[in-house]
């Protein structure tokens, strides 16, 4: 079936709401939006008119800031744009010693005594892939010195 320029924009705006509404971010104002987008990612500097467009299909980001939203997002590019490919990128795969299926990206069990890490978890699962690292360092740095 061939899709037409107005079901790929309205797929890309779903794919986009949904994202946005997984990272927390305030679906009810493009505006809050961009001013998430812009505070996490200045070089990307994005107008509350181009959020709106995202979110209601009516448009796409330039491809450099296509992959810089997707990066933020922990999604890959292609799938943020075409639907296609894997959604999450490689370094997004969780770690798998079982061989058995994948564990799901949005499911983790935590035993009684690590509740009080839910919303640290929840918090870690909003930043970009760039922010993860530097608190990946941090951790690291914390536990050397331990």
């Amino acid at each position: 079936m061939k899709n037409t320029t107005i079901e790929l924009r309205k797929a890309f705006g779903e794919r986009v709401f949904n994202e946005f509404k997984r990272m927390g971010l305030p679906m009810e104002s493009p505006t809050e939006i961009a001013r998430t987008i812009n505070r996490k990612l200045p070089q990307l500097s994005v107008t509350p008119q181009a959020v709106r467009k995202w979110i209601f299909g009516e448009g796409f980001p330039s491809q450099d800031k296509l992959v810089m939203l997707a990066d933020w997002l922990g999604v890959s590019a292609q799938w943020l744009r075409y639907g296609t490919g894997e959604r999450l990128p490689v370094s997004y795969r969780p770690e798998n010693p079982l061989g058995n299926e994948a564990a799901s990206p949005s499911m983790m069990l935590f035993g009684y005594e690590y509740v009080r890490l839910i919303p640290l978890v929840d918090n870690l699962a909003k930043l970009s892939a760039k922010d993860l690292r530097v608190v990946e360092g941090l951790v690291a740095v914390l536990l050397a010195e331990g």
